[in-house]
């Protein structure tokens, strides 16, 4: 590394060496949402889809409260009454 001072009386030059980094730049851009609508609307369930709700026996609970189920889930016909 060299480094020089030089004064020749008015101006004084100072030249110091350049140090050049290289620096990488990355961009990443999300891909855009896309958005697909299904043909016919929403479509009801079923009542086989509805007639069975699933129990956990240990832990004890039904689906969605009991989220995993280690031993197995149980098909229990749903209770619920029928709409009036």
């Amino acid at each position: 590394m060299v480094w020089v001072m030089v004064d020749i009386g008015l101006i004084t030059v100072d030249i110091r060496p350049i140090t050049v980094v290289k620096v990488a730049v990355m961009a990443v851009v999300d891909p855009p949402v896309v958005y697909v609508q299904q043909q016919g609307g929403v479509q009801a369930a079923t009542k086989s889809q509805t007639d069975y709700w699933r129990y956990c026996s240990n832990p004890k609970g039904y689906y969605p409260h009991v989220k995993k189920c280690p031993d197995g889930w149980m098909q229990v016909v749903s209770q619920l009454s029928p709409a009036q």
